[in-house]
């Protein structure tokens, strides 16, 4: 049987089983593996695993997705994380219900994450980027029904206020009109995540070890080879060859990708996915699922209304 997205009550029951409890106390959504063994009367016995994700909170929609282990481009292998279905709200709390939290500065984004317990931070760079790449290569995600036909959604890049999700996530176009503007992007697991591109930009941790990364999570100016320059398309980066991955193929803002953003020679705290007030601010171009903003050099204090963060987790 091909592993599937189950809750693990609900394989229980289709089977008659007792379930058995597999919650954390510090993190009560949980993907693991599960092994079924089946029994005949002989003795004869045939273990099956099976890969469960255990709902979170909120009425029993899922609020952390588990992304497996992932290939970058540039062959960076990034391990397998828990990452925040919704934008985070108030108190570091993965929930459709309200607009998310904003005004926010990148170290207090950080300590909200870690605060959640061990292994806890705001999303690494290499994390975004393996979200993103697999997005961008499912045929769903585009207006044109194929990878690379049409443009890749781009969420809320048109209004003047970020947005509440929604639990049900047929409803991608809540409060967005515009067939490219849809907030959900369905991931090569078959799981649906909300607002990676548009609604509030979100702080990221940029890669220790990484050509360009600098200590505590920033970056240089070598991080991307673009010293300077507002709203550029990525075809205009040449990165370092360890870097190749921020970069969205051959895409370009015209495809919904997003653009690239330096306010100065250093580079400082990456904001990724732009946010809804590019619309009126930059143009909606500027805002894509590859969107990255370090055009706040070193000033962590930084806490524009747009910009919020998204925990990920052990």
């Amino acid at each position: 049987m091909k592993n599937s997205n189950l809750s693990l009550f609900a394989l229980c029951a289709v089977l008659g089983l007792a379930p058995v409890s597999t919650a954390r106390a510090d993190f009560t959504p949980y993907s693991g593996t599960v092994k079924l063994r089946v029994t005949d009367h002989r003795g004869a016995a045939v273990d099956q695993d099976f890969t469960i994700n255990v709902a979170g909170p909120s009425g029993g929609v899922t609020t952390w997705l588990h992304i497996p282990q992932t290939s970058l481009p540039s062959g960076l292998v990034v391990p397998a994380f828990n990452v925040m279905k919704y934008e985070a709200r108030s108190g570091a709390v993965s929930t459709p219900t309200g607009a998310p939290a904003a005004s926010i500065t990148w170290v207090a984004a950080r300590t909200a994450c870690q605060a959640l317990g061990s292994g806890y931070d705001i999303m690494k760079e290499s994390q975004w980027l393996a979200i993103a790449h697999d997005a961008m290569n499912v045929a769903a995600n585009w207006t044109g029904g194929s990878v690379g036909s049409g443009m890749l959604m781009r969420g809320n890049s048109d209004q003047t206020s970020a947005l509440a999700s929604q639990g049900d996530d047929a409803l991608g176009y809540s409060g967005v009109s515009g067939e490219y503007l849809r907030r959900t992007l369905l991931l090569s697991t078959g799981d649906v995540i909300w607002d990676m591109a548009g609604n509030i930009a979100e702080w990221v941790y940029c890669d220790d070890g990484r050509t360009g990364c600098s200590g505590g999570g920033t970056t240089g100016s070598a991080y991307a080879n673009k010293p300077i320059g507002y709203g550029q398309e990525f075809s205009t980066v040449t990165p370092p060859s360890g870097n190749s991955d921020i970069k969205p193929g051959s895409y370009t803002s015209a495809n919904g990708i997003g653009t690239v953003t330096s306010g100065g020679t250093s580079f400082g705290p990456i904001i990724r996915g732009g946010s809804f007030s590019y619309s009126t601010y930059w143009g909606g171009s500027y805002t894509g699922l590859f969107t990255l903003d370090a055009s706040y050099g070193y000033y962590y204090s930084t806490n524009g209304v747009n910009i919020g963060y998204r925990c990920v987790g052990p």
